[in-house]
């Protein structure tokens, strides 16, 4: 700024002393000192218009507006918050605000940033609701985006959800069945339920029966015969009778025989009958032949009653011959009854075969009722052949019935085969059902021509359908096609290497803190203790259990028995755990036990408090080539990543290549036909953009962080004007140049070097050039012109000195 002159001319004193102050304050400097337009563009504070005002640095600064289009989506430990960026002049930054409900008024800042995306991280399995607001250079906070916060969830962790399933999968009773050794088959006859019990059971049974019947058909026979010329017969009678106590034994045999045929046949009976007790055997024998057929017949029935009390046994038998066929029929029935209790067996067998064709059939039937309760067994086999084809079938039906509890097990067996077919089925049916619940399990398995085959396990629990099935098919082309389905809320692989163990008792051991729990021999056997082992507790299927889990300590053996020891077992536990064998599993969980590999959950569920929701957990996988809709990652090394769209908080790396790259700006997308969002079709509006042709940058104005930590604007534009702070320019060309002060060399220094131009038109040249004419005039017309061959001075128009050329 230019000094005041001093006022010389005659002023009154007081104006004269305002004078002078006014002179001081634009003169001098100090905080108290008046500052000029021309100070302030040299400062950066503010930068001039083209109409010779001042603007401020980057234009106005508008008051901000609230945000819009704001989106949450979830990763695996952040949470990812996106929106449009700001639409007006002046912007600082974004606050990002959130909380654990949709609740505007309890919401918390939990981040700041001058772009248009920030991550949150939470870590897994967390849920927020957002909101944001916008904030210029001034510090004026714009209204909220919306009332209704946006709400956005990480992902689960995989790796604790898969130990969640692998615990809870391991413990239930499906892993230990599996898991179980199937040890009834060779087991000795004393073991419960082994195959050996069951088949001394049933030969005592068949000793005692067999003892029963010949002890009760034995039977008494005498003669008498009557004949003619061609027929035979004999009557025997023997009856003894006390009181109410009777006895009678008949015999009859009949022979008959003429030109055409010849007949037998034999009757014996015996009564016996005691007031209300009375017991009878019946036995009837038949033969009959003639040219075109033989028949043969035997009805034997053995029958005792005591008062209420009954039991019957009825047998019969036929055989018939002709020229064409052959029939074989036997019928056996067997019945006892005490009081309400009965036991039954009936046996029906059947042989035909003639010219054509031949068939065999069984039908067996067993069942015994107590007080209501039933249990019955059916079994009926066929087997057909004929010159085409050949068929054999079974069905067998074992059920139970106490009060309202019914349970059933049905198998159906079928094979056909003919010149051109053979299939071969299986049905087995296994249901319970007690009150208002049933639960059924069906096993299906079918070969058809050697070209398809399936196998199927379905489980209906009370409606709730579930099984696996798998199937091979060939194709006419004689393509075959495989393929295993299962229907199931949870679908699982575990590791087979972990042993159950059968546990007898939980005792005390040798010291107060250590229990012991009592297992086999070969199980101790296979045992070799780890530290970190676990053993897990569970009470037989039929009981409750808990489920507990010990530490495993080691494994002694004292009074000839074998034990594991445990901490914290307590000596009442026995009583949870029955002492009898097998009424308890034990499931070694050992500490090197690998994870599940995987888990398939069709529904959300919750175990032990934690909610699993419905997916695949994959423990490891490598995957040579997936398509994925939507991943949430937590950590991603890749050799090479292609993408169409990437939206990003943070991007950083050595090299960004691309033909257009864009910062801000609304965005077009090109969509699918489901309306996805498959690449970017336009950018209207960007803040920056930056391609091949050139770069354009619609920002307020561009702010360097120096080291000492200070911003600095070095250059703003507005309104199409560049202003410059402070610049070195090596080489340069300028179209036009206002100087405010004073433009010099670097090498000026007054009176000896360099040069220099002042603002008030002062210059100063050390060892100058001049080529051409130099023409220095002033305001009144007068001015000295110099060339390079003369020099005139002018006074006004007319020249008073001239000197070198003359001419």
């Amino acid at each position: 700024m230019a000094k005041l002159p001093t006022v010389t001319s005659p002023l009154p004193r007081d104006l004269q002393q305002f004078v002078q102050r006014v002179r001081e304050a634009l003169d001098s400097g100090g905080p108290d000192a008046v500052v000029t337009a021309r100070q302030l563009i040299a400062a950066g504070v503010v930068g001039s218009s083209t109409s010779g005002g001042i603007t401020p640095i980057g234009g106005t600064i508008e008051t901000p507006r609230a945000p819009s289009g704001l989106t949450a989506s979830g990763a695996l430990a952040s949470i990812i918050v996106s929106w449009n960026g700001p639409q007006y002049k002046g912007h600082a930054y974004t606050e990002i605000w959130a909380h654990t409900s949709d609740l505007i008024g309890d919401a918390v800042l939990v981040g700041m940033t001058a772009g248009n995306n920030f991550a949150h991280t939470l870590g897994a399995a967390a849920t927020r609701y957002y909101w944001v607001r916008n904030v210029n250079q001034n510090g004026v906070v714009s209204a909220f985006n919306a009332t209704n916060g946006t709400q956005g969830s990480t992902g689960e962790d995989p790796a604790y959800l898969l130990t969640v399933l692998t615990d809870e999968i391991t413990a239930t009773q499906l892993a230990s069945t599996l898991g179980t050794r199937i040890d009834l088959i060779d087991a000795a006859d004393t073991v419960v339920g082994s195959v050996n019990e069951r088949v001394k059971i049933e030969r005592l049974a068949r000793q005692s029966s067999d003892s029963t019947i010949n002890s009760a058909i034995s039977s008494e026979e005498s003669a008498r015969q009557s004949a003619d010329a061609a027929t035979t017969s004999q009557v025997n009678n023997a009856i003894s009778q006390t009181q109410n106590n009777a006895a009678a034994v008949i015999s009859e045999q009949t022979t008959r025989a003429d030109a055409d045929a010849a007949t037998t046949s034999q009757v014996n009976n015996a009564i016996s009958q005691t007031q209300n007790n009375a017991a009878a055997v019946i036995s009837e024998q038949t033969t009959r032949a003639d040219a075109d057929a033989a028949t043969a017949s035997q009805l034997n029935g053995v029958v005792s009653e005591t008062q209420t009390n009954s039991a019957a046994i009825s047998s019969e038998i036929t055989a018939r011959t002709t020229a064409t066929s052959a029939v074989a029929a036997q019928l056996v029935g067997m019945e006892a009854t005490v009081n309400n209790n009965t036991a039954a067996l009936a046996t029906e067998l059947t042989t035909r075969a003639d010219e054509d064709s031949s068939v065999a059939a069984q039908s067996t039937g067993l069942s015994a009722v107590v007080s209501g309760n039933t249990a019955a067994i059916g079994a009926e086999s066929t087997a057909r052949s004929d010159a085409d084809s050949a068929n054999a079938a079974q069905t067998t039906v074992i059920s139970s019935t106490v009060n309202n509890a019914q349970a059933a097990i049905a198998t159906e067996a079928t094979t056909r085969a003919t010149n051109d077919t053979a299939n071969a089925s299986q049905i087995t049916t296994l249901q319970s059902s007690v009150g208002g619940n049933t639960a059924s399990i069906s096993t299906q398995q079918t070969a058809i021509n050697g070209l398809e085959a399936q196998y199927t396990v379905k489980i209906d629990n009370n409606g709730h359908l579930s099984g696996f099935g798998l199937a091979s098919n060939t194709a006419t082309s004689g393509d075959v096609f495989s393929e295993f389905m299962v229907s199931a809320d949870r679908f699982s692989i575990v590791d087979p290497d972990q042993p159950w163990w059968n546990v007898t008792k939980i005792t005390s051991g040798y010291t107060s803190y250590t229990k012991h729990i009592h297992v086999s021999q070969s199980d101790w056997n296979s045992y070799t203790y780890v530290s970190g082992d676990k053993l897990v507790l569970q009470s037989h299927p039929t009981t409750s259990g808990d489920n507990k889990e010990y530490a495993i300590q080691g494994k002694t053996t004292f009074a000839g028995a074998y034990f594991i020891e445990v901490l914290g077992a307590t000596t009442s536990e026995p009583a949870t755990f029955a002492s009898s064998a097998g009424s308890a599993r034990a499931l070694l969980k050992k500490a090197t036990t690998a994870r599940t590999p995987f888990v398939v959950t069709t529904s959300s569920s919750t175990i032990n408090g934690v909610t699993v929701p419905a997916g695949v957990f994959m423990d490891t996988a490598m995957i040579a080539d997936a398509t994925i809709t939507n991943a949430k990652i937590g950590s991603l090394t890749a050799d090479k990543i292609t993408a169409s769209l990437l939206n990003t908080v943070d991007f950083y790396g050595n090299t960004i290549a691309g033909s257009t790259i864009y910062l801000g700006g609304t965005i077009t997308y090109n969509t699918d036909s489901d309306g996805n969002n498959i690449g970017i079709q336009s950018v209207a509006d960007p803040k920056v953009a930056m391609a091949s042709t050139g770069a354009t940058f619609a920002v307020d104005a561009f702010t360097i962080d120096n080291p000492g930590g200070t911003d600095a604007t070095p250059f703003s534009v507005a309104n199409n004007v560049v202003s410059i702070d402070s610049a070195l320019i090596a080489d340069g060309t300028i179209s036009n140049a206002k100087i405010g002060n004073t433009i010099q060399s670097s090498s000026y220094t007054a009176g000896s070097a360099g040069w220099k131009i002042d603002k008030t038109g002062d210059a100063e040249f050390n060892d100058a050039t001049f080529r051409g004419t130099l023409d220095v005039g002033g305001s009144s017309g007068s001015r000295l012109t110099i060339s390079s061959t003369k020099i005139e001075v002018y006074d006004g128009s007319t020249l008073r000195v001239k000197i070198g050329d003359l001419s």
